[in-house]
């Protein structure tokens, strides 16, 4: 692009990373990362090209522990992402920005980050939004941690946050699989069924009934 006489900007840098990241191609952005910084002073400004990179290893993570990798990397260069976002960003993370960074520590599990980031939503004076909960419904459900799933269902109630369908699947797939928890063994005959598991089923059963009905 020199050579024609078209010198690239940081804008454009940033422009190439949007398209990079939508083809989740963790190498190819770290290259243009490595480029959109290079001069120490003059970092992006703005939430945007941060909150991008991070989306990018939040990507790469979820690929990575599919194929049975290991996270550590991703996480590592994200946190390093996230702290020039802070030092050179020059206004503080939004709820796009958090909500990000919230969604690596998810895909990752690394829950005591996980919750160091969510308080970091009262610090920087950012409202949970329905992202937020998206995100926490899907982690906790996938974790099957029903009682933590289903909890958030009254906190966006209280917050005066809407569901969307994310957020339904979430809660109905974590009651649904309460509901059947242990009817199979049960149903064999090898063992006697347990009169608490059996109200606990219906109480899970009857609550995926209300969500769904709900949708």
């Amino acid at each position: 692009m020199e050579a024609a006489g078209f010198v690239p900007t940081t804008r454009t840098y940033e422009a190439l990373l949007t398209v990079v990241s939508r083809r989740r191609d963790v190498i190819s952005a770290e290259k243009l990362w490595s480029v959109i910084t290079a001069n120490g002073d003059n970092m992006p400004k703005g939430l945007g090209a941060y909150t991008t990179m991070i989306a990018v290893y939040t990507g790469g993570i979820r690929r990575h522990l599919a194929e049975g990798g290991d996270a550590g990397p991703f996480t590592h260069n994200a946190s390093l992402v996230w702290q020039q976002m802070i030092q050179h960003a020059g206004v503080p993370p939004d709820a796009h920005a958090l909500n990000a960074y919230l969604a690596l520590w998810a895909a990752s599990r690394r829950l005591k980050r996980l919750q160091l980031v969510l308080g970091w939503f009262e610090e920087f004076h950012v409202a949970r939004d329905k992202v937020t909960y998206n995100i926490l419904s899907t982690l906790w459900s996938d974790m099957r941690h029903p009682v933590t799933c289903l909890a958030l269902r009254e906190e966006m109630q209280a917050n005066g946050v809407e569901p969307d369908a994310v957020t339904y699947r979430a809660w109905v797939t974590v009651a649904i699989r309460c509901a059947l928890r242990g009817r199979e063994v049960e149903a064999s005959g090898n063992i006697k069924p347990n009169p608490k598991h059996v109200r606990e089923r219906a109480m899970y059963l009857e609550q995926a009934l209300n969500l769904l009905a709900e949708m």
